[in-house]
């Protein structure tokens, strides 16, 4: 764990990805509310 801290990047960067993934999924119910 100690790259954490030496990278405190990475925590940032998580953080975009899963916030990308989330409203990536919202898009998509809205478009095929099918699904």
């Amino acid at each position: 764990m100690s790259s954490a801290f030496n990278e405190p990047q990475s925590e940032l960067g998580l953080g975009f990805h899963y916030f990308i993934y989330g409203w990536r999924l919202m898009l998509q119910r809205r478009l095929m509310p099918f699904v």
